[in-house]
Order: structure tokens, then sequence, then C-alpha cells
């Protein structure tokens, strides 16, 4: 239940011998999107188990004035969103990167992670029914949380419908995810999970009962994390694994990304519709958050002992990248 009790969360991480400090980390939160509380007690965490590591937590616009006293230790620093044109006077950043969908879904299948077809619309787009199927989704390259996401005919999908829109487009492959839209929400940091749930459709409309025939979709909402979506927490060891794979190996420089993970009910595969790695997901204490974890009876912080699991991956990653 929300809220959590950060204090007494149990600190399971080997404790440090060394006592002088000879390191710095920066943790720069979204402010804007979140309140960032927890944020305090992982530095707590942090400083518990690495005093050898001196940690610092404030806004982009504070930090970069600390900046420049911080230029004579070997400092990380890490932001939970993009920062735009915003660089420490030394040291190294690690922070959120504006990405089209399309260059998200490039940079997985090149690591050999994606199962499902993509495909810019773009002058002389044509696409097969018969590689396709029957309908396609059709999303804007910059879009968020489900906006103008809409299943077309696949053969209807042409250039000169989206050229008079203010947006670029891309097609993906549908998923088919169940009679109700199923989706996994997936949140790293720095590959390694701190929260996963469940998000459940109930109110689609017309439940789709047969994806084969395209009829079939009038009325059928196909997002999945809707506001009214139903959430629980989620442990399927494949999806959890899965996504630390993508965030791993296409991602590895991002510190925190929101991963949409699909399954296909009737072969099993697994899909990543986007990664979210601008920023604006992480969700623990986030007012959209809060929401859901009070309305749904769940805690993200619990699940999988967030401000542990957050601080042990810090630590190494400091001790790594660091400079």
């Amino acid at each position: 239940m929300w809220p959590p009790d950060l204090e007494n969360q149990s600190i399971k991480l080997q404790k440090s011998s060394k006592k002088s400090s000879r390191l710095r980390l920066v943790i720069i939160p979204d402010y804007e999107h979140h309140s960032g509380e927890e944020f305090q007690e992982i530095a707590k965490c942090v400083r518990s188990h690495s005093p050898e590591i001196e940690v610092h937590v404030g806004s982009a616009k504070a930090m970069f004035w600390r900046s420049l006293l911080f230029r004579r230790k070997p400092t990380l620093y890490v932001a939970l969103r993009n920062l735009k044109r915003w660089l420490p006077r030394g040291g190294k950043l690690l922070h959120g990167l504006e990405m089209d969908k399309s260059a998200q879904l490039d940079r997985i299948r090149d690591n050999g992670l994606l199962q499902t077809r993509y495909e810019k619309i773009v002058p002389g787009t044509a696409l097969s029914s018969d590689e396709w199927g029957p309908v396609v989704v059709v999303k804007p390259e910059r879009g968020a949380r489900g906006k103008m996401v809409k299943v077309r005919k696949t053969n209807r999908v042409r250039w000169d419908y989206y050229s008079e829109k203010e947006e670029e487009w891309l097609a993906q492959e549908f998923v088919y995810t169940g009679k109700q839209p199923t989706s996994y929400r997936v949140q790293t940091i720095f590959g390694k999970t701190v929260y996963v749930c469940m998000h459940v459709n109930p109110k689609c409309g017309v439940e789709l009962v047969n994806p084969t025939r395209s009829k079939l979709f009038g009325g059928h909402n196909i997002v999945a994390s809707v506001r009214d979506a139903e959430v629980s927490l989620s442990y399927d060891e494949e999806i959890i694994a899965y996504a630390e794979e993508v965030s791993q190996k296409a991602f590895p420089e991002i510190p925190s990304l929101g991963l949409d993970i699909l399954r296909d009910v009737r072969t099993g595969v697994l899909s990543v519709a986007e990664v979210n790695p601008w920023g604006h997901t992480w969700h623990v204490s986030s007012k959209v958050g809060k929401i859901i974890q009070h309305k749904n009876g769940i805690c993200f912080v619990d699940q999988f002992g967030l401000i542990e699991r957050t601080a042990e991956v810090l630590i190494r990653m400091t001790k790594e990248c660091a400079a």
C-alpha cells in the first residue's frame, strides 16, 4: 500500500570497509514528474554500504552549479530524464535520450531481440496482408500514453493519408494479447528491474475474440494502459528476463527505461512496443503512479526491494563509470 515504509526496508547489501570518499555519485530526479523522496533513501543506502562514494541528490539546476566544485573527484551524474544541453563541468553524465519509436525498435532489432515487424510510413509505403496480417497498429513516432494509436486494415495504410498530418507515423505488427488488451510495464534502472506491473483494459469496448477478422476490431480499443486499466504487480520471470536483456544490450547507457512488453497469447512470443528512453516513466512517487498504486492496492517499492536494488545498481555503475 502507498505510502511505502521507506525507513524500515531491510538492508541486505554488504557493507564496505572503506571510510574515505574517493568517488562521487550525483542523482538528478525529474522533479517535474515525481517528488523523488525515494532517492534520498536510495542515497542513504548507497552511503551506508559504500562509504567511499559521496552521494548528492538534487535538481539539474542545483547540480549544474555544484558541478563547478566537483571537478577534482571522479563523479558520475545520473539523471532520470533527458537533459537537453546540460553538461556538468567534469565527470560523466548518463541520462535519458530522445528517440523516435522506430529508432528504439532499430536498436532492439540490431541486437537480435525483436520478433515483430515495423515500418515507417513514408512515400511508397505499401504493406502486404500476407506478411503483416489483416490489420496493423499505426501510431505517431513521438506519441505517448496510447495517444492516437489506431488499428487499420493493412492494405489501407498509405502515405497519402498520413502526409497531411503534422506527426511522423509508424506501422507495427499487431500483437494479439487476448480478448481484453494486456501489456506489461517493466521499469528498469541500468538494465535491472525494479518493478513490473500488468495492465489489463476491461473497458476495451467489444472484446476481441478473433483477431484474424479485421471487421471485429470496430469498437475495440487495443491500448491496455488506459486510465481505467486494472493494474497488478507481475512476477513473470520470462517477461523480466526479456526486458532486462533488451535494456542491457540495446540501451546500456540509459539509466531509466519503462519498457512496454507484449505477449502474443497464441504463440507466446514476446515483443516490445516501446521503451520510453526519454524519461517520465519512474512512477514510484509521481502523481499518476501514486494514484495507480493506491487504487489497485499495490506498492512498487516493496515488490523487489526497490531501495536496495537501485542502490546496488548505482554503486556498481559509480565504480565502473565515475570519471
